[in-house]
């Protein structure tokens, strides 16, 4: 069978109308762009809400999306634009989205790298999980327990004290970790 080179021809740039203004847009998301999307959407969705945050960051990673897009997708300037505009999903938001013939593709992609990144958080923070890295530090000891000094019985303490408060904020054990009692000097 006779091969054949292929070369990849981005698609031409359309046009469409929001309030009169006619808006360009690129009608294909390239690789190292949807990766740093990817990228910067995680880091907003998995962040911490600060108090200074008005959004969530579910909401936060969603608006952040959509100003990337419009800023590597379309002659849009985003940097006076006014984010209510992202709330005008049928006129704006939806035609520029549907014009970008792998958007969606992308986006089931997106998706997928949250979901899984959700799921190894929780493996991360399940019962086997913490009582494994307990049992771990148990043999750890048990190993080193001839040349153990006071100091390293302090810090292996505070481990097992770190391991049990895990294990009170996972969702399967709710109990109150008791603190062993420190000696008086």
């Amino acid at each position: 069978m006779k091969k054949v080179k292929l070369e990849f021809k981005a698609p031409e740039n359309k046009t469409i109308e929001y309030n009169g203004i006619t808006i360009t847009v690129n009608p294909f998301l390239e690789v190292g762009a949807q990766s740093v999307l990817i990228e910067h959407y995680l880091e907003d969705y998995f962040s911490e809400k600060q108090e200074d945050d008005i959004l969530e960051p579910y909401a936060k990673a969603e608006y952040n999306l959509l100003n990337y897009v419009f800023q590597i997708c379309t002659n849009i300037d985003t940097e006076n634009f006014d984010g209510n505009l992202y709330d005008d999903k049928r006129n704006l938001v939806e035609p520029v989205l549907e014009t970008i013939e792998n958007y969606w593709d992308f986006r089931n992609i997106l998706l997928n790298i949250v979901n899984r990144k959700e799921e190894q958080i929780r493996i991360d923070n399940s019962i086997g999980k913490i009582l494994t890295d307990l049992v771990d530090k148990a043999y750890e000891l048990l190993e080193k327990f001839s040349e153990v000094k006071p100091e390293e019985i302090e810090k292996l303490q505070k481990t097992g004290i770190e391991l049990a408060e895990r294990l009170e904020k996972s969702s399967i054990i709710g109990k109150p970790v008791r603190k062993p009692r420190q000696k008086k000097a």
